[in-house]
């Protein structure tokens, strides 16, 4: 794999390429456009950090990569530490969703990635202010999208998803994890000695039902028979 950061016509250009067709996939799955067999994303030079999120795209994109595809295990548990330690001494409305929300709740999965939903977009340079100087995307407003506020972080070996602003499309058919539905009706976990909010169990059970991941539909079903 080879990681090309350069400058062009106000953009900052994050660029792979010599990749296998697992990362390909993967990439084409988060987003990036492919030129050439160069998988990229383009940023605007005028992101005040667009440069700290170079380097820290440049340093750790290979073994964020190799995590998510599950050839290195990844510290959640340290990252969650971390997180929940700093955002505790703001007013930030935050949970945890996707596979930690259900590794929280004792069910034997291995989360690949971190998943924060913040509650009010509006929390956006407060959100930065903690998050901002970890980040391999800029934590940014979206367009056209089901989401208004989206960046993404490396923390303590951990690969971590930031979203806010989600729109109600996220409710239909069937209200998932990362909802507006899921905000309503949040639920409170003691973990670790930190009281976290997560989604009810059944919207978990309808986004891994979505994506078809049958072995965690069938964790997360024989844990509902259970409670």
């Amino acid at each position: 794999m080879k990681v090309i950061i350069s400058k062009k016509n106000g953009e900052f250009f994050f660029g792979l390429t010599d990749l296998t067709a697992e990362e390909k996939n993967l990439l084409s799955e988060d987003f990036y456009s492919n030129e050439n067999e160069v998988y990229f994303k383009k940023h605007s030079e005028t992101i005040p950090e667009i440069e700290l999120i170079a380097k820290n795209y440049k340093k750790n994109i290979e073994k964020i990569i190799n995590q998510r595809l599950r050839k290195e295990k990844t510290d959640w548990k340290t990252a969650l530490k971390f997180i929940a330690e700093e955002l505790k001494k703001t007013d930030i409305k935050w949970y945890v969703s996707g596979s930690c929300a259900l590794a929280l709740r004792g069910i034997e999965v291995e989360p690949k990635d971190l998943n924060l939903i913040f509650e009010n977009k509006e929390d956006k340079e407060k959100i930065k202010n903690i998050l901002g100087k970890y980040a391999i995307e800029p934590i940014a407003e979206c367009k056209d999208w089901i989401l208004e506020l989206y960046g993404a972080a490396y923390i303590e070996n951990c690969f971590i998803d930031i979203a806010s602003g989600l729109k109600d499309d996220l409710n239909h058919p069937d209200p998932i994890d990362s909802s507006p539905y899921a905000i309503e009706n949040l639920e409170e976990i003691n973990w670790e000695g930190y009281n976290l909010k997560i989604p009810p169990i059944q919207l978990s059970l309808n986004i891994n039902k979505k994506r078809k991941r049958l072995e965690t539909v069938k964790l997360i079903e024989e844990y509902m028979k259970n409670i």
